[in-house]
């Protein structure tokens, strides 16, 4: 998963993540991510979301609005398994992001 918003990351041609501090981003099919490559925790809302504190150096995934994963660069992560909300259609939604920035 880390892999894809590497690309993604690289094809918006966005700053370094070290510099950006959290990077949020809306994703098709509901989901959405904060990415977080500063040194500090920071609390994100998406849009009529629910608030989740995104640790330093990891990702944090809402679906419609509610916290559905996390990816930890050193720790792992994990990820909702249900009909729509799981590793799937995320990766779909990554995918289809990553294929419009490009």
């Amino acid at each position: 998963m880390f892999d894809l918003i590497i690309q993604l990351h690289e094809a918006l041609k966005l700053p370094p993540m070290n510099e950006m501090g959290v990077w949020e981003l809306a994703l098709s099919g509901g989901w959405y991510m904060a990415v977080n490559g500063g040194a500090e925790t920071v609390s994100v809302t998406p849009t009529g979301g629910a608030t989740s504190d995104v640790e330093r150096f990891c990702v944090v995934f809402w679906f419609n609005g509610w916290p559905a994963g996390v990816v930890d660069i050193a720790h792992g992560g994990f990820l909702a398994a249900g009909e729509a909300a799981n590793e799937q259609t995320l990766r779909a939604a990554l995918e289809q992001k990553l294929a419009e920035a490009t």
